[in-house]
């Protein structure tokens, strides 16, 4: 399993993916990251996707809030993984969320799991 973060030309194939999740929502879509940047407490997010065997198995959009020089970082309403068998996901993700949180420093991550 390898954890990828999305550019722009990927969000599509992330937007598929999303959508056939079964625990899919707005919150886990491009445009909600879109909208999120926008808002000047926040202004950046990530699309952090899980492959396996080329396919996307996984992931979360994520989204970071400032606060007074300090951030944390939210995956509202997700991650979108398969929460039968979440080890290896849940693992593989954080990997590839460490890197952001400590650019960004990050206090915290949130997660809204089912």
């Amino acid at each position: 399993m390898k954890a990828k973060i999305l550019n722009k030309g990927e969000e599509a194939e992330w937007l598929k993916f999303a959508q056939s999740h079964p625990l899919g929502s707005i919150h886990q879509s491009p445009c909600w990251g879109h909208f999120q940047a926008a808002v000047p407490s926040r202004g950046k997010y990530w699309i952090i996707a899980l492959y396996d065997n080329g396919q996307i198995v996984g992931g979360t959009v994520l989204i970071r809030h400032s606060v007074k020089g300090y951030s944390w970082l939210y995956a509202a309403r997700g991650p979108l993984i398969d929460y039968r068998h979440p080890k290896e996901q849940l693992a593989a993700l954080l990997d590839a969320i460490e890197p952001i949180a400590k650019e960004e420093k990050a206090v915290f991550l949130r997660i809204d799991p089912p």
